[in-house]
């Protein structure tokens, strides 16, 4: 069984972290193949990256407790840093951290992103290429203290 949740934003005042640990708390006992972590489970646009880990220690035990045999992390655009503090950390996490994800299950494949690429792809405002949008993804991490400067035209 795969089973995918996306867009927690734990950090930011309005999220949802007491629903979040229910529904955590009401899987447990399921056995899953598969978590799929679909992106912005944390929002290090609004809060510093580092308190939103240590305020959320119960949620990351509670996902480490859980009856999955894999546990997949794909970032969002207001998670995008968790690529970095993976490196860090040395994969320490309870998960694998990846900007995509491919899986099987019962013969049929799937293909998982978080969906940002969208945002640069169909945007009539601003025009910028994926990387363009990753790096303000990331930068926008630390606390939105982060000013836009475009990558040079080659």
């Amino acid at each position: 069984m795969i089973l995918v949740v996306s867009d927690i934003h734990l950090g930011y005042e309005n999220c949802n972290k007491k629903d979040f640990i229910d529904f955590l708390d009401s899987i447990k006992s399921i056995e899953l193949d598969h978590l799929v972590l679909l992106g912005d489970l944390f929002d290090f646009w609004r809060h510093n990256e580092a308190e939103i880990i240590i305020d959320n220690d119960d949620v990351l035990e509670k996902l480490d407790n859980l009856n999955a045999k894999k546990i997949h992390y794909v970032v969002g655009n207001h998670d995008y840093y968790m690529l970095r503090l993976n490196e860090r950390y040395d994969n320490k996490y309870p998960f694998e951290i990846s900007k995509f994800l491919r899986l099987e299950d019962g013969g049929k494949k799937f293909y998982f992103i978080h969906g940002y690429e969208f945002e640069v792809f169909c945007s009539e405002i601003v025009e910028m290429s994926l990387e363009d949008y990753e790096n303000i993804s990331e930068n926008m991490c630390f606390n939105g203290d982060y000013q836009y400067q475009p990558y040079p035209s080659p």
